[in-house]
């Protein structure tokens, strides 16, 4: 009367990536008025590998055990300038750094509303696009990353914008927008492989 079952025991390993949230470093700095700040370097999502041992029972997992973690792509913390210097410039002999950018992160945006309009893109892409670019550069540009990309897009490397690359937004902005629509079809298409990957 005895019951016999037969299980097909089974082992075999499997890989998958995993997204590493950049950290934020905030510095303090005097060059900056108190309550404003500057993202100086712009963060970068990393990529790690993990292996999984597995065991089947009957042909379905029955276990899964990580055994090894491979960072194949660290993170870039995101630096950001915190302002503790003074609101006011125009103290006799105070020494306040030059704009080190030709127009604000505002401004940018809102010329790059007008632009991403003119392509027939709603604002539902007009969204994405600031949320992408805010990650990317902070709209500044003159955003510098250590890898050699530069503005607004991060376009490496900043050269390839043409003429006025290193301070002039609309080329900057031109210039992101026909790189997304080329490679991606629209800034929501771009976003979307952004948080997969940390960059477009």
């Amino acid at each position: 009367g005895a019951k016999v079952v037969v299980q097909r025991i089974g082992s075999g390993r499997v890989t998958a990536t995993k997204t590493l949230p950049y950290p934020t470093n905030r510095v303090p700095t005097s060059t900056l008025p108190t309550g404003t700040t500057q993202v100086v370097q712009a963060g970068r999502n990393g990529v790690a590998q993990l292996l999984y041992a597995l065991v089947y029972v009957d042909g379905k997992v029955a276990g899964k055990t990580l055994i090894k973690t491979t960072v194949v792509r660290p993170p870039v913390p995101q630096i950001v300038h915190v302002g503790t210097g003074q609101t006011s410039s125009n103290s006799v002999g105070s020494s306040t750094a030059a704009p080190t950018a030709v127009v604000t992160p505002g401004s940018a945006q809102d010329m790059a509303r007008s632009m991403v309009a003119a392509r027939g893109w709603g604002t539902d892409q007009f969204n994405c696009l600031v949320t992408m670019w805010n990650h990317e550069s902070g709209w500044r540009v003159n955003a510098a990353n250590p890898s050699g990309a530069y503005g607004i897009p991060q376009a490496l490397p900043g050269s390839k914008m043409g003429p006025g690359w290193q301070t002039d937004a609309k080329v900057q902005i031109t210039w992101g927008l026909g790189y997304i629509a080329s490679r991606y079809g629209t800034p929501c298409g771009a976003w979307s492989l952004w948080q997969q990957q940390g960059w477009y």
